[in-house]
C-alpha cells in the first residue's frame, strides 16, 4: 500500500477531529515557540494546533510507521486513541511531546524531510477519497 493511502486516513481523522472548532469560536493557539498551528494564521489548528508543520509531519510519519501492518479499522482505532491521548496531555506534556518531535525531525536527513513534505503536499492536493472524508467504514452507512 502506498504511503499516501496510509496517511490520507490520518489526515482525514485530524480534519474530522477539528470539526468541533466550527461550533464554538476557537481560542487562539499559543504563540510561544511554535507559532500558529499547521493551518497557518487564521487557519484551523485543531487538537494538534500546538505543533509546527514539521512536527505535525513527524507525528504522521510516526503514525504511518505504527499502523503500517494494521487493517483499516485498526488504523482508525489507533488514530482515534492517539489523538485522544494527545488532547488529554497537560501543557507541559504537550511541550515535551512537541520538543521530542522537533528533535527527531531535525535529525532526519534532508532528503527524507523533502520526501515526507512532498507526500503530505500531494495528499493535500488530492483531497479526501470519494464517498466521505474518512474513506470506507469511517462514518454512518453501509460498511464495505
Amino acid at each position: 500500500m502506498s504511503l499516501s493511502r496510509l496517511l490520507l486516513p490520518a489526515l482525514a481523522a485530524a480534519c474530522l477531529m477539528s470539526s468541533g472548532a466550527f461550533a464554538d469560536p476557537p481560542s487562539p493557539p499559543p504563540q510561544g515557540d511554535h507559532g500558529p498551528g499547521p493551518g497557518g494564521p487564521g487557519g484551523p489548528g485543531g487538537p494538534m494546533g500546538f505543533l509546527t508543520p514539521e512536527e505535525h509531519i513527524m507525528l504522521f510519519a510516526d503514525m504511518l510507521a505504527a499502523t503500517k501492518s494494521l487493517s483499516e479499522d485498526q488504523r482508525h482505532a489507533y488514530m482515534r486513541t492517539r489523538f485522544e491521548s494527545i488532547r488529554a496531555m497537560s501543557d507541559a506534556a504537550r511541550k515535551s511531546f512537541a520538543a521530542d518531535l522537533k528533535v527527531r525531525w531535525d535529525a532526519l536527513p534532508l532528503d527524507q524531510k523533502a520526501e515526507l513534505k512532498k507526500q503530505i503536499e500531494a495528499m493535500r492536493k488530492k483531497g479526501p477519497p470519494p464517498g466521505g472524508q474518512g474513506g470506507p467504514g469511517s462514518g454512518p452507512g453501509p460498511q464495505r
